[in-house]
């Protein structure tokens, strides 16, 4: 009797630790996926150099999820540069973050103005990305 509580309780805790995990996996792309619905929203607005902030947080935090980054909330952006340029993306992707990064700074502080070009290229390289980190997926 005390074996198969003890096996009923080890099933229920490994359940438990499954369940968590499956839970834990999925709550990134669902912060990921509210985020770029969020900023298509903006777009829709005319709101395209917040929308492509959001698409530029949505990435970054991407990125951190899948271990290609490493990066604190304080980290200023030239050591963000730093970071991409030694991360796990592949070279054409570093070069393209890097660079949208650039415009998106230069736009929001030295201009500021909504430019439609920069949120889809935004949201093109964050699909690339995307689309990298299923390519390494088990």
């Amino acid at each position: 009797f005390v074996a198969s509580i003890l096996l009923l309780w080890r099933f229920r805790t490994l359940w438990q630790r499954r369940t968590r995990a499956t839970r834990a996996a999925i709550r990134p792309q669902r912060r990921h996926a509210d985020a770029l619905r969020e900023a298509r929203s903006l777009a829709r607005e005319g709101r395209f150099l917040e929308a492509a902030h959001r698409v530029q947080l949505a990435t970054l935090g991407l990125l951190i999820e899948l271990d290609w980054l490493e990066l604190a909330r304080s980290d200023p952006n030239r050591t963000l540069r730093r970071r991409i340029m030694v991360s796990g993306l592949p070279e054409r992707e570093r070069r393209q973050l890097i660079a949208l990064i650039d415009r998106l700074e230069t736009l929001w502080f030295a201009e500021p103005r909504d430019d439609p070009r920069l949120f889809e290229d935004w949201l093109a390289l964050d699909e690339r990305i995307v689309s990298l980190a299923g390519a390494r997926r088990p």
